[in-house]
């Protein structure tokens, strides 16, 4: 039977598809590249399935309303050729990566490299794979002697079908990690508070460059003209030297190592996926909405999941939807298959000039060049829409890039006189800062106009310091409805205290999984350490920065730092350990330096702080121990 064959196709070419993908995933950076064998089978088996299940669901939907007008018209060969467009679209689909893969790879050339004109020379590629793809299953199918017809062909079929549903009802019994359907739901369901909370913040900030905190250039003369309204902390530092562990921590209330998410290729995964402050706030009723960059930042990007409405320019899936389903049950195969559809989706509406494909560590590094100028300007305009729409109290996180660096961006320079010609020019760093001042007067105008800004918690940070610096100190400034909390704080914070302090305030129940602490209560002890993590050694590889071996025991971890009042100690975890010691310039707080401890002590609270969140520590480990 002509059906039979048509079915076989699908699945084969399912499988082809998924195989290809996963091929490339599991040997290059990504997060599949760290997982163990077994789960990466389960990863390729059970997302196999789910693409079988729709192609055939779309092959059914094309083939009997043809085989019926064909049958009546005489249009054979134009019903052979669609009974066989769905698995020749996934076997051509399949090629195109490979090729677009191999350019990519050898010569620095893909289909998503150029928004002028490159673009569309991809497009004819991807159309005749399509067409030959379609021509050679029809020849199969009109052949007797095809392939399609050896009972050996439909054997692997039968074959790769039967795995899948194994790998499918192991994964569902045992491969459960994360909480259940009761504890996501346990939270209270008193009235949600009245206040929205709005994190607008900017990439590699120094408190030192910023006239607020006393520096010589009027860069925020906005925040300069509103600080009696405002809660500054004078001594803030982050808990990742890297945007992505950085921005983790501030979401979920966890340091670092406890979630793992240090740097790309890391996701969120279990429970972590579940605990964090934009999902507590979801359940409390808000409309949540992430303005930020792919595959760094973007929560899906990072499998955080049941937290955001909206994340760049996408409407996600609600808790009841079948995709959130699919996700509760098998987190990491449904990430892979959003990476997958991104992958293709991408370029392809790419080549159709349909919606730009950027490279998200060319948007990060060099915000200034024509492809990537403006999406800090569409930040600000989407989180204005977003404000203007929301229904009930919102929270919104916005990672704001034109001072990241090396090259930065300003819609209107003051500081420098001429174009940057240089990585990290000062001048140009100052109209940044100067810029993201001028966006949030912008925000804060539009928040007045609607009658907002006085239930609007809003707070200023920056993930990380001038050139991933983790020593300086970070901006933190918080402006509370109706002022309630004014002036300088001295004391020493870090990022993870954020979210604690927003639902403290908020009069929502603090979870016992958060490990900050209100960074409101004044007789916080500056003796306790806080720890900050940097990535492994890693390097340039194609436009990319990636880690070479995100492996056991330490991962993408590379440096793990404590930092107790003026003083920050570190520890190389990769390489030959040796404890140093910088002293935090600038440091205004009036803690007690004679009171850190000595580093034979600071030493054991960093492996003790690795070793109680899961890692190995065995070789940093001193003799005798």
């Amino acid at each position: 039977m002509q059906i039979g064959k048509t079915v076989v196709l699908a699945v084969v070419a399912s499988f082809f598809y998924v195989f290809m993908e996963w091929l490339f995933f599991i040997t290059k950076h990504s997060v599949l590249a760290g997982l163990e064998f077994g789960d990466q089978l389960t990863v390729l088996f059970i997302s196999f399935l789910f693409l079988v299940v729709v192609s055939i669901f779309f092959h059914f939907l094309v083939f009997f309303p043809v085989s019926i007008f064909s049958a009546k018209l005489g249009k054979i060969r134009l019903s052979l050729g669609l009974r066989c467009l769905v698995p020749g679209l996934l076997i051509s689909l399949a090629l195109f990566l490979l090729i677009d893969n191999f350019t990519y790879t050898f010569f620095g050339v893909a289909s998503f490299g150029n928004i002028n004109g490159m673009r569309f020379l991809y497009l004819p590629v991807y159309v005749a794979l399509m067409l030959c793809s379609v021509r050679f299953l029809m020849i199969q199918m009109s052949d007797g002697s095809g392939i399609v017809n050896r009972k050996s062909f439909s054997g692997v079929a039968s074959f790769l079908l039967v795995f899948g549903v194994v790998f499918f009802g192991v994964d569902a019994v045992v491969g459960r990690s994360i909480p259940s359907s009761a504890e996501l739901d346990s939270i209270s369901s008193a009235e949600a508070p009245d206040i929205n909370v709005l994190f607008l913040f900017a990439d590699g900030i120094d408190s030192s460059r910023m006239s607020l905190y006393g520096y010589n250039r009027e860069t925020t003369p906005f925040l300069n003209s509103i600080e009696s309204e405002l809660l500054v902390f004078e001594n803030h530092f982050t808990n990742a030297g890297k945007t992505t562990g950085s921005v983790g921590s501030l979401l979920s209330g966890k340091y670092p190592a406890s979630t793992r998410v240090i740097y790309r290729p890391d996701i969120f995964t279990g429970v972590d996926s579940y605990e964090h402050l934009p999902g507590i706030l979801k359940q409390y009723g808000y409309t949540n909405a992430d303005f930020s960059v792919r595959f760094y930042v973007d929560p899906v990007d990072l499998n955080l999941l049941q937290g955001f409405d909206y994340a760049n320019g996408r409407k996600l899936n609600s808790k009841s939807s079948p995709l959130s389903f699919i996700n509760y049950y098998w987190p990491n195969t449904t990430h892979f298959l959003n990476q997958i559809y991104d992958r293709i989706s991408g370029r392809i509406l790419h080549s159709l000039n349909v919606r730009t494909m950027y490279n998200p560590y060319m948007m990060a590094t060099n915000p200034s060049t024509y492809e990537y100028e403006s999406l800090d300007r569409e930040r600000i305009d989407g989180l204005k829409e977003f404000i203007l729409k929301a229904n009930g109290p919102f929270f919104a996180h916005v990672h704001l890039l034109g001072s990241h660096g090396p090259h930065f961006y300003s819609e209107a320079p003051r500081f420098a006189m001429e174009d940057q010609s240089v990585p990290w020019s000062k001048d140009h760093y100052d109209d940044a800062i100067l810029q993201y001042d001028r966006y949030i007067e912008e925000v804060v105008a539009l928040l007045k106009k609607e009658g907002l800004y006085e239930n609007t918690l809003l707070v200023i940070n920056s993930d990380h310091g001038f050139r991933w610096g983790v020593s300086s100190s970070l901006p933190l400034v918080f402006r509370f409805p109706d002022g309630e909390y004014q002036g300088v704080r001295k004391y020493n914070t870090q990022r993870i205290d954020i979210p604690h302090t927003v639902l403290g305030f908020l009069g929502i129940p603090i979870p016992d999984w958060m490990e900050g602490e209100s960074l409101l209560d004044e007789g916080r002890n500056d003796m306790k350490p806080i720890y900050v993590v940097n990535r492994a050694q890693s390097s340039d590889v194609n436009g990319w920065r990636q880690i070479a071996s995100p492996k056991p025991p330490f991962y993408t971890l590379g440096i793990i730092s404590a930092i107790y009042c003026n003083k920050m100690f570190h520890l190389d975890v990769n390489h030959k350990f040796n404890l140093s010691v910088e002293n935090i310039n600038g440091h205004t707080g009036d803690c007690d330096s004679s009171k850190i401890p000595p580093p034979d002590e600071v030493y054991s609270g960093l492996l003790n702080h690795l070793e109680f969140r899961g890692y190995n520590t065995l070789s940093l480990q001193p003799k005798g121990m």
